[in-house]
């Protein structure tokens, strides 16, 4: 077995799911290729580097996710990272991935239910920073939240710094926030409408203004808002944005 190929079976054995018959495989494949040491056996010296391996992204996840540490406190947001981790091993290098990999895994698996807008909210705000650098100027997003997260950064940014008292869970309310980075690289966000949401999508579609106008009836009906075209697009202008 040439060097690749080497690396190719480490990478697969410590990246392996934790359940039966994945630790089964994984022993058959460290016996059948690896040699004991003069203290340990092969899967022994194995898993030091797997569970080395897996600690590292736990850790990765709960440093990258301050808000989510800062309300469900750093004990019970690791062991949701742990968990995750070992029963889903990244499918990329890039620690980058693993978050988004993460979110995509707490849609469906996400307790307390309002963990995933955190973790979406997060990610947002990294994606942006990610677009801005991109664009070699600032940027912007919309992105929509089943829960009031909006409030809970807030309250973390005045002074949470530290996280060793938790900030209370968000309320239930179906929120649009509009987040962009101003010259400096500051993050700013703010509460927008349904209506703003939609247009802000369709902006980035590719569709003109004419276009959007045509549909704006049918717009206004399903975000249920009386908000004019005009306003919407003033409002964004005075954003910089779609100007």
């Amino acid at each position: 077995m040439n060097l690749k190929e080497q690396q190719k079976l480490f990478w697969k054995i410590i990246s392996s799911n934790s359940n039966a018959k994945s630790e089964s495989e994984t022993a058959s494949l460290i016996d059948q290729n690896y040699k004991p040491s003069p203290h340990l056996k092969p899967n022994q010296c194995i898993k030091i580097y797997s569970d080395m391996y897996k600690k590292r992204l736990t850790s990765f996840i709960c440093d990258r996710f301050k808000l989510a540490k800062g309300i469900l406190g750093k004990e019970q947001l690791t062991e949701i990272a742990s968990q995750y981790i070992h029963q889903n091993p990244p499918r990329f290098y890039k620690l980058n991935q693993v978050a988004k990999d993460f979110q995509e895994h707490l849609k469906t698996n996400s307790e307390p239910k309002y963990l995933y807008d955190i973790i979406k909210f997060e990610n947002s705000i990294a994606s942006l920073n990610e677009l801005s650098q991109n664009l070699a100027q600032p940027g912007a997003i919309v992105v929509e939240f089943d829960y009031d997260i909006k409030i809970l950064w807030d309250l973390y940014m005045v002074g949470q710094e530290e996280v060793d008292e938790k900030i209370p869970p968000p309320d239930q309310k179906k929120i649009y926030l509009l987040i962009l980075q101003d010259n400096k690289g500051r993050i700013q966000h703010g509460y927008i409408s349904a209506a703003h949401y939609d247009y802000f999508l369709r902006k980035q579609q590719g569709e003109t203004n004419e276009q959007i106008k045509k549909n704006w009836p049918n717009i206004q009906k399903k975000t249920q808002s009386h908000i004019a075209l005009e306003q919407v697009i003033k409002d964004f202008t005075q954003q910089g944005l779609f100007s």
